[in-house]
């Protein structure tokens, strides 16, 4: 089995929503029901700090996603080992294929605590394949399973469609514990793939407290970051903060319900 599933679009969703908090309240496919702390220029970088060193971390689940099968060595001890299961031996990607990866005691830096981690990648339709056999239109389902480095859990699950112009991923209660936080998600992203623009819609709950997360502007990649577009965050209130991209930095800019303005700063993304 070849199939390749563009779970790089977690990294690009976590990292949006590190830069600004979240939204309403909402179920799979439910109407949203706002249960949040008003945002405010005093809680508002709190929020932002907790959802970037919690969420920031789903990128180790897409590192694992990627492993390569068989057995490999972390660079301070323990292993990933990868494996393909091909429903149909033919090398040709199909429905019910999997890649599962294992981390046991994986320390992929010095000083960090180490992975131990089960995450499963499953073809649940095809479409289409490309002239090496690989998935380029279908769905799968990323599943994280006693996901754990030191007091962090990560699990849940998502749901991916890859079609010609776009790749969506359906993130569906993937929740990160720690000591002291709980952060969950429930949205959907979906990235353009001819220009690789990104919209969000869903919501984020950070100990309880959930907010909207939104993209009135589709983002546009510039590099590694975001070169224009915007992210809009909404508070249960209704009260909302908005992120204007551009580099080297972006603007955020926080309005009470109503619309009238409370604060506004430039923010450079090295400072994340």
């Amino acid at each position: 089995m070849k199939f390749n599933a563009k779970v790089l679009i977690l990294s690009a969703a976590m990292g949006l929503a590190a830069c600004g908090g979240g939204g309403d309240d909402a179920g799979e496919g439910g109407t949203p029901t706002p249960t949040a702390t008003p945002l405010s220029p005093a809680n508002f970088g709190n929020l932002t700090a907790s959802i970037s060193r919690n969420l920031g971390f789903t990128e180790l689940i897409g590192d694992l996603a990627f492993a390569e099968e068989g057995t490999r060595s972390c660079v301070g001890g323990g292993t990933v080992v990868g494996t393909f299961n091909d429903v149909i031996p033919t090398g040709v990607d199909s429905i019910g294929d999997t890649f599962t990866a294992v981390a046991t005691g994986c320390i992929e830096a010095i000083g960090e605590a180490p992975i131990n981690a089960n995450v499963t990648i499953r073809l649940d339709s095809v479409t289409s394949v490309d002239g090496d056999g690989v998935l380029s239109e279908g769905t799968y389902t990323v599943t994280i399973g006693n996901f754990q480095r030191g007091d962090l859990r990560i699990s849940g699950s998502v749901a991916g469609a890859e079609t010609l112009a776009l790749s969506t991923l359906d993130f569906r209660g993937l929740t990160a514990t720690t000591a002291s936080e709980i952060v969950t998600l429930n949205l959907v992203a979906t990235e353009s793939t001819t220009n690789g623009s990104l919209s969000i819609e869903g919501n984020v709950i950070v100990n309880g407290s959930s907010y909207r997360l939104s993209t009135p502007v589709r983002l546009q990649p510039g590099g590694s970051l975001y070169s224009a577009g915007t992210l809009r965050v909404t508070d249960g209130s209704g009260g909302f903060a908005e992120l204007v991209m551009s580099i080297p930095s972006y603007t955020v800019t926080l309005f009470q319900a109503g619309g009238a303005m409370v604060d506004s700063r430039t923010v450079l993304w090295t400072a994340l």
